[in-house]
């Protein structure tokens, strides 16, 4: 018996991007494009209707701003995960992206077998980032002259909170680090807030990033 196929929407400009994605996608038995966006208004349109499990946006578009669409679905009530395929990464972009909430950061030179992997992983509640892209944002220079002022950011953790931030880097789960450091979920949790805050990141993926730019893995 087929299990139940992983629903994913596509937003891009570019309908050749838009063919070529849904081609790679649905070599997959499992995975199921249902919805394809080449504007700000389909996004919101389809986002809200849809009912799909992931969103693959690339957001630097010239006739919309992806993060500001993101942003709106989310608050109509689009509960599924968000993978961002991007041409290209800078310190701006990454900022704004710390704004709304992403499960997953994939660049467009990636492989196809990146990209299905990229689904699978987040699907399954996990983070994705492209090692390339982790590299290619530790190297530019805007991003270097903040390493000064987010090594500061470091300091603040606990050797606790350290801790749990080298688990999470890792790709590890909250049950998965609450077992290993034989602690409550809740507990983890908790110091995750405060991980976050200390941080100034809003979910997983930017401690992610923010701990392998730091080589804290």
């Amino acid at each position: 018996m087929r299990g139940k196929s992983i629903k994913v929407m596509l937003a891009d400009s570019q309908p050749l991007c838009l063919h070529g994605l849904k081609s790679i996608i649905e070599t997959q038995d499992n995975i199921k494009v249902i919805a394809q966006a080449s504007n700000h208004e389909e996004i919101i349109s389809f986002g809200v209707s849809s009912n799909a499990d992931i969103l693959i946006i690339d957001p630097q578009q010239r006739n919309y701003n992806g993060f500001d669409s993101i942003r709106i679905i989310r608050e109509r009530g689009f509960s599924g995960k968000v993978i961002l395929l991007m041409s290209d990464i800078s310190c701006e972009v990454y900022q704004q992206a710390s704004k709304v909430r992403v499960d997953g950061y994939l660049l467009k030179t990636a492989s196809p077998d990146k990209l299905i992997r990229s689904i699978n992983e987040v699907y399954k509640g996990k983070n994705y980032t492209d090692d390339d892209f982790t590299r290619i944002l530790s190297e530019t220079v805007e991003c270097k002259i903040t390493d000064m002022a987010e090594g500061e950011k470091v300091e603040q953790l606990s050797q606790r909170e350290y801790e749990i931030l080298r688990l999470v880097a890792s790709g590890r789960n909250n049950k998965m680090i609450a077992s290993q450091l034989f602690i409550s979920e809740k507990t983890v949790k908790n110091h995750l807030t405060q991980i976050f805050k200390k941080l100034e990141v809003s979910d997983r993926v930017q401690a992610t990033l923010f701990a392998i730019k730091h080589n804290i893995k």
